[in-house]
């Protein structure tokens, strides 16, 4: 028997309260002899034992009610085994248990979570073996130990004869924010189930039927029509060893709301001085309507207006996408918020919670500093202007913008030692960009650490020089390799801004901006070679020629990029400078490309936490969402610098670190410690608590596995076969009380006649 609510059970004391009563009552009067009462005394004990069992009765008939009462709001329940495992007999049995404590185990059924319902089905299938019959415990998310937990399925105990560590193991689970892949939990246990054995093998399965777990979702349908199924696949080897499986089903159908993404509008860092836009995306995965309060919090607290009521639509039925909104919120970075920041995305609480909060960590950076390389500072001719003029009024819109522009000649550019001080260096129409090996690998270099780099053309670019310098075969910066520039006296080509196929681009080709940003005409460009995906390379924008020539091509080298415009900056192939293309065109391209993203800093559920020290690295700490301190373990290998690699990231919110410095010498203090945020969230695929319902599961796998409905298992009561006696407990206290009162009517009346 199991109790629902056994904290209901300590009602059961308030049955001495009738027994307290009858006692005190008997010792309420003194005795006291009177000789004028004396013939009562005689009259009175003839009928003194009908009347105590009288008392007796009314006593028996209110504790009665009361005991009843209590046990029927602890809710008892009586349990049969769902599985008919048979243990106790001649043929001995080896158990293999499988648990799912996925993300959805999480959500709230009434009084108890679906694991909380799981853990108990399982315990109890231990009761339907013999005690001497081994059991294995396999569970779908590992996350017993923080300091090695993966998430991923694992064998916990193997033939364990010990059933009380095995009950301990259970009572100690806890749901794991992932989502459960039920193939590759049964691919972990058909590695330990033996193809001979003198024991019957019987594996249950106890899952909450999450369709997540079962069907692996991100599947276009041409692909699932022509692919193995994995599920069938391992029952099937499951089943050529001789084991039975058996699905039992825990916990029930909960309607959920979910905020399933939180982003920034716009893909770029911020910058200080700016006004930024996040999106949350919720979802409604409910057959009902729902009204929903979204509210936004940065640093934890509220910024302004942060509050907005979303409508939900229904997720129709039988339908596989669930219907979303996304809720704008926008927050303005001032000039002292430079540092790591949070976003929170909440809504209202409901059944499962994981899922109700999403939050999102990111840096606010200094401005943006571009050095601009002028390959044609000082041309002739009297209307003749620089070829980085216009670039640097395009980009430094005022004095303290966003983006600060230092412009440099060739010549002094190549005397520069090192280029990290730069978030973006534009080569603009240089004859020479890497005239020498030494400038060569300082390119790379900087380009390899994460650097962006801009590359113009112009009647100063040699193809041959340039191919020589920076396409080296394949192996250089360039995108392309340069071929011959198409120079014609009238301008005769434009932009291509009917497509959006790059961030770069999104406002530019933007339906709505069409009036606005209008592509000016070309008399001539450089024209290229293949373009090649294989070495990264790529086409950002084209132009409207017959042979769409690439107009803008990208290129990823290491942690950075190189882009190549393969016109100029400056008016003398065409009329980019000065018009709103080539003003937004420039804008955007600096912040895209200079932008690292966010996607160190927010992590899924047991995604590792990596981060690499500096020579001055002198201590590393990291705390967990509550403020406990965690335990990283810090790499120094011999021949590359520090590093750590932190794997605890099993608990869901926003994680504070800490790396301390040494000091340079003993004259000069060491700097303050670099303080971050990173933060874990579930992945939004656990949100869908759709389940699949038992009749698909037999006609996929009727074959192959037994689904604990059909054997005789009752689905309303805990799904483990199990009868809630609290009503019938209630309708027998109510007779009871009844039963008093017409008792106690009669006796009444009695006594009066009497």
């Amino acid at each position: 028997m199991q109790f629902l609510n056994p904290l209901m059970l300590w009602g059961l004391g308030a049955a001495a309260v009738p027994i307290v009563i009858h006692l005190l009552n008997r010792r309420r009067y003194r005795r006291q002899r009177w000789a004028a009462m004396e013939w009562l005394l005689l009259a009175a004990k003839e009928n003194q034992r009908r009347f105590r069992l009288e008392s007796l009765l009314l006593l028996l008939l209110r504790t009665a009610a009361i005991l009843l009462l209590a046990l029927a709001l602890s809710r008892p329940v009586l349990s049969a085994s769902p599985l008919a495992l048979g243990g106790g007999g001649a043929q001995r049995i080896h158990l293999f248990l499988v648990v799912d404590n996925s993300g959805s185990s999480a959500a709230r059924s009434g009084l108890r979570t679906t694991l909380e319902s799981t853990t108990i089905i399982a315990a109890e299938l231990l009761a339907e073996i013999g005690s001497d019959d081994p059991v294995t415990l396999v569970v779908t998310n590992d996350n017993l130990s923080p300091d090695r937990a993966s998430g991923l399925p694992r064998v916990l105990v193997r033939e364990s004869r010990d059933h009380d560590k095995v009950r301990r193991l259970l009572s100690e689970l806890r749901t794991a924010p992932a989502r459960a892949d039920l193939a590759d939990t049964l691919e972990k246990l058909d590695e330990i189930v033996p193809d001979v054995d003198g024991r019957e093998k019987r594996i249950a399965v106890v899952t909450d039927m999450q369709r997540a777990t079962i069907d692996r979702p991100n599947i276009d349908a041409a692909t699932a029509s022509s692919a193995v199924d994995p599920l069938r696949a391992v029952l099937e080897r499951l089943k050529s060893k001789g084991a039975t499986v058996v699905f039992a089903p825990a916990g029930r159908q909960v309607d959920n709301v979910g905020v399933v993404a939180l982003r920034p509008e716009e893909k770029r860092d911020v910058v200080q001085g700016q006004t930024v836009a996040f999106l949350a995306e919720i979802v409604n995965f409910s057959a009902r309507p729902q009204r929903v309060e979204v509210r936004f919090l940065v640093d934890g607290e509220e910024r302004g207006d942060t509050a907005a009521w979303v409508e939900l639509p229904p997720r129709a039925v039988g339908g596989a996408a669930a219907p979303a909104r996304t809720q704008r919120f926008t927050v303005r970075f001032e000039e002292d918020d430079l540092g790591s920041h949070v976003v929170e995305a909440r809504i209202s609480a409901d059944s499962f919670a994981l899922d109700d909060t999403r939050s999102l960590a990111f840096d606010v950076r200094p401005r943006l500093r571009v050095l601009a390389v002028d390959g044609d500072m000082y041309p002739a001719g009297a209307t003749a202007v620089a070829e980085t003029q216009f670039l640097e009024a395009a980009l430094a819109l005022r004095d303290e913008g966003p983006i600060s522009v230092h412009v440099v000649d060739d010549t002094e550019f190549q005397t520069m030692r090192s280029l990290d001080d730069w978030d973006l260096v534009i080569l603009a129409n240089v004859a020479r960009p890497a005239p020498d090996d030494a400038g060569r690998q300082r390119l790379e270099t900087y380009v390899r650490r994460g650097g962006a780099l801009l590359l113009t053309v112009g009647d100063k670019t040699l193809p041959d020089v340039w191919n020589r310098e920076l396409w080296i075969d394949g192996m250089g910066l360039l995108p392309a390799p340069l071929e011959a520039a198409d120079v014609r006296d009238e301008p005769w080509l434009q932009l291509d801004l009917g497509e959006n196929r790059h961030p770069i681009l999104r406002d530019l080709t933007d339906p709505g901006n069409s009036a606005f940003f209008q592509s000016p005409f070309f008399s001539g460009f450089m024209k290229l070679g293949d373009v090649d995906p294989a070495r990264g390379s790529s086409v950002v924008m084209t132009y409207t020629d017959l042979n769409t020539r690439p107009a803008l091509v990208e290129r990823r080298f290491g942690r950075g990029r190189t882009l190549l415009l393969t016109t100029t900056i400056d008016d003398l192939w065409g009329k980019l400078p000065g018009s709103y293309v080539g003003l937004a065109l420039l804008y955007e391209t600096v912040f895209v490309v200079t932008s690292h993203g966010n996607s160190e800093s927010n992590l899924s559920a047991f995604q590792p936490f990596v981060r690499t020290f500096p020579s001055s690295f002198g201590g590393f700490e990291i705390k967990y969402p509550d403020g406990t301190p965690a335990r990283p373990q810090v790499e120094t290998p011999p021949d590359a610098p520090s590093f750590v690699s932190f794997t605890g990231t099993d608990r869901l919110g926003v994680y504070r670190t800490a790396m301390e410095f040494r000091a340079p010498d003993v004259l000069t203090p060491a700097p303050p410690p670099d303080l971050s945020l990173f933060t874990v969230n579930m992945s939004p695929l656990e949100s869908d608590l759709q389940r699949i319902e038992l009749e698909e599961i037999k006609a996929r796998y009727s074959d192959l596995l037994v689904v604990a409905d059909d054997v005789n298992l009752t689905p309303a009561a805990a799904i483990a076969g199990q009868t809630e006696l609290h009503v019938n407990l209630l309708l027998a206290a109510l007779l009871c009380l009844l039963a008093e009162v017409a008792v106690a009517r009669w006796i009444g009346q009695r006594r009066i006649q009497t």
